[in-house]
């Protein structure tokens, strides 16, 4: 493997668990004061628990694909470039997801 896919497989990586961390705290703390969506006033939120647990758990979720990809980088290293496309486009759908989803939650 070369010395940038290593690079990037170590980004990658703390990236996802960086991500998994974050959504832990969302979720198992109820911190919804710290997410910054347009038009989201806290006491807008009908059920502030399941709103932070659906927002932990997507953002879990995109810490979860970004360690896949690390590893899928490390595996294959002849298609970073379609991994790397790959993570784009799952985290581009599950962010959707959650921005579609929100308003649930939302009186």
């Amino acid at each position: 493997m070369e010395s940038t896919s290593i690079i990037l497989v170590v980004m990658i990586s703390w990236c996802g668990v960086l991500c998994l961390l974050i959504g832990y705290l969302f979720k198992q703390n109820q911190s919804i004061e710290i997410i910054s969506f347009p038009n989201l006033f806290i006491d807008k939120v009908k059920d502030k628990e399941a709103f932070s647990r659906f927002i932990g758990n997507r953002i879990m979720l995109i810490g979860v694909v970004a360690l896949l990809t690390s590893a899928g980088i490390g595996v294959f290293p002849q298609f970073v470039m379609l991994t790397i496309l790959l993570f784009i486009l799952l985290g581009v759908l599950i962010l959707t997801e959650l921005a579609i989803k929100k308003n649930r939650y939302l009186l």
